[in-house]
């Protein structure tokens, strides 16, 4: 005879307590990460394995008598099956993130800024995971954006009312020389994007080089020039505030191509 849920003196019904929707019973079966959940069917026609959900539920509409459909319509709990691997995979991906931003850390500690370099490619490190090559095209990226900032923020400045002319002869210069960073770094994204297939890749590594430290040159071109002329301190902080920062980004650049020499 087949097994009849509608049984009083079934203990799955009298002990149907659940967990979301998962029952209590099973809950720590897959809390302990088994694959397979074996529930053991009275019923001999069933083969051992299989597993159902149909006698644990202990829904009414089946309690009327002996079940009437046969052993197709019993499916397997699919639903238990994804708290799993859902759960592994979220360890996995800890596990992951940590093995990408550690291989960040070790790179960044040979740039000059560390700390800054750090704080710029950490959150990419799904998208980083250890390529190297990855890692300076974000980083590149990433310079690049700053570099428009800087480069808005300047010339924010330079409509400020009450410049005095070697203030603006300054801010001018500063403009000028960050509007020809975006150009070099735009060409160094380039010159990045066509290493990987390149035959000549020491050549190419050489112009990426080029345009990186032009950039970085015409950025402290800024700076310097402030530092020798006589400016007002909120001219020199907001220059400073953008520029300096864009120009270590930019060195740390140069520093994470050696992770890219062949």
């Amino acid at each position: 005879m087949g097994f009849n849920p509608s049984a009083s003196s079934s203990p799955i019904c009298k002990s149907d307590r659940r967990i979301g929707s998962i029952p209590r019973y099973v809950a720590p079966l897959v809390e302990q990460n088994l694959l397979t959940v074996g529930i053991r069917l009275r019923n001999p026609q069933l083969p051992a394995t299989t597993l159902t959900d149909w006698p644990i539920n202990c829904d009414p509409k089946f309690r009327t008598g002996p079940p009437k459909h046969k052993i197709e319509e019993f499916h397997n709990v699919n639903f238990l099956f994804p708290y799993v691997p859902i759960s592994l995979a979220a360890t996995a991906d800890k596990g992951s993130i940590k093995t990408y931003k550690n291989f960040i850390k070790s790179a960044c500690n040979s740039t000059t800024y560390p700390k800054i370099c750090y704080q710029t490619l950490s959150p990419s490190a799904s998208a980083i995971k250890t390529d190297p090559y990855k890692l300076c095209n974000i980083s590149m990226s990433a310079t690049l954006n700053a570099t428009h900032k800087a480069s808005s923020a300047i010339g924010s400045l330079s409509k400020t009312k009450g410049l005095s002319p070697s203030e603006k002869q300054i801010v001018g210069d500063c403009a000028e020389t960050t509007n020809d960073a975006i150009d070099e770094l735009q060409q160094s994204l380039k010159a990045l994007a066509n290493l990987q297939g390149s035959d000549h890749k020491a050549g190419v590594m050489s112009d990426l080089k080029t345009w990186v430290s032009a950039a970085l040159t015409d950025e402290y071109t800024c700076t310097d020039e402030i530092e020798e002329q006589k400016v007002r301190k909120a001219v020199k902080k907001t220059i400073n505030k953008n520029v300096l920062y864009l120009a270590k980004l930019t060195s740390n650049c140069l520093a994470l191509f050696k992770l890219l020499e062949y």
